[in-house]
C-alpha cells in the first residue's frame, strides 16, 4: 500500500487545491464585489466556507498527511472530532441543496412572494439558526459517542474512513429528496420556457442558469449517498475521492454557473447603456421569466 497511499495522497492534495480555489472565489467574489450579494449567492457562500472546512480538517490534514507518511500520526479521538464536524456539515450542506432549490422553485412559480421569502437579512437568520444548530448537533454526537468508543479513523488497509460501529451519519435523506422534488417541478417550468419563449432571453439564460447549477448541486447529494452506502462505502474510492469530489465540484458549480451570470449582467447593462429600452417591452418580459436571485 506504500505507493498508492503516496499517490492517493498526491490525488487528494490536488483536488484540495482546486477545490480551495474555487469555493474561496465565491468568498472573496461575495466579499468584494456588492453587486453579488443577493439571498442566492449567500446561501452559496455559506455552502463554500463548509466546504473549505472540510477540505482543510479531513483531506488535508488528517487524510493527506497520514496517507503521504503511511503511517497514523493522528489519534481516533482526533480524527473522530473532525470526521464528526464534517458529517454533521455534509448535513448542513444537504439542508443548503433544498434550501437553494426551494429558492429557485419560489423564483420561478411566485416571483411576487421572493423578496418576503429570500429577503437577504431573513436568508441570513435561517443560515445563522441552522448552522448554530448544526454545531450544538456535533458538540452532542462527539459527546455521545466518544466515550462509548464510537469512533472513525483512517484504515490504511484500504486507505478509506472506517467507523467501529453505526455513528457519525452523514445523510440527510428527507432534504435530499424534498431538494429533488422542487427542481423537478422547477425543471418542468424551465423547459417550457424554452419550449415556448426565445432562447436567447437573457432573463431566462440567467434564471436558469441558476437553477441547472442547483440540479447538479442535488445530483452531486446522490452521489454521496450512493458512494457511501454501496459497495464502495469501505473503498478509497467511495469514503474518500467521491466524498471529495463532492465538496470540490459543488465549489467549480458555484464558480462556474456564478461567473456566467455575473458576465451576462454586464454585458446587459453595457447594451442597455447604448439602446434606448422599451420599457413596456420588459415589464412584458419580466412577468414571462423572473430576474430574481
Amino acid at each position: 500500500m506504500g505507493f498508492f497511499s503516496i499517490f492517493a495522497a498526491i490525488l487528494v492534495a490536488i483536488n484540495c487545491g482546486f477545490g480551495m480555489f474555487w469555493n474561496c472565489s465565491i468568498f472573496s467574489g461575495f466579499l468584494v464585489d456588492p453587486g453579488q450579494r443577493t439571498s442566492f449567492n449567500l446561501i452559496c457562500v455559506f455552502r463554500a466556507i463548509s466546504n473549505i472546512q472540510i477540505l482543510v480538517t479531513v483531506f488535508a490534514i488528517d487524510f493527506v498527511t497520514q496517507a503521504f507518511l503511511n503511517t497514523q500520526i493522528f489519534t481516533q479521538i482526533f480524527s473522530s472530532c473532525i470526521i464528526g464536524m464534517a458529517n454533521s456539515l455534509h448535513k448542513s450542506l444537504q439542508f443548503l441543496t433544498f434550501y437553494l432549490s426551494f429558492n429557485r422553485f419560489i423564483a420561478i412559480f411566485a416571483p411576487k412572494f421572493y423578496t418576503k421569502i429570500y429577503g437577504f437579512t431573513l436568508t441570513l437568520l435561517v443560515l445563522i439558526f441552522v448552522f448554530s444548530y448544526r454545531f450544538y448537533v456535533i458538540y452532542e454526537d462527539l459527546t455521545d459517542n466518544i466515550p462509548e468508543n464510537c469512533t472513525a479513523y483512517l484504515d490504511f488497509n484500504t486507505l478509506s474512513y472506517t467507523k467501529t460501529s453505526n455513528c457519525f451519519d452523514s445523510k440527510n435523506l428527507a432534504a435530499t429528496f424534498a431538494s429533488l422534488f422542487f427542481n423537478l417541478l422547477t425543471l418542468a417550468k424551465t423547459l417550457k420556457f424554452y419550449m415556448f419563449y426565445k432562447k436567447s432571453d437573457q432573463q431566462i439564460l440567467r434564471t436558469s442558469l441558476l437553477f441547472f447549477q442547483v440540479l447538479l448541486q442535488n445530483a452531486l447529494d446522490f452521489l454521496f449517498l450512493f458512494s457511501s452506502s454501496s459497495f464502495l462505502g469501505d473503498t478509497f474510492v467511495g469514503s474518500v475521492f467521491c466524498w471529495q469530489f463532492c465538496h470540490v465540484f459543488d465549489g467549480f458549480l458555484m464558480w462556474k454557473f456564478g461567473g456566467k451570470v455575473r458576465i451576462m449582467r454586464r454585458n446587459e447593462e453595457i447594451s442597455k447603456r447604448r439602446m434606448t429600452v422599451d420599457i413596456s417591452h420588459i415589464g412584458r418580459r419580466s412577468s414571462m421569466m423572473p430576474d430574481v436571485n
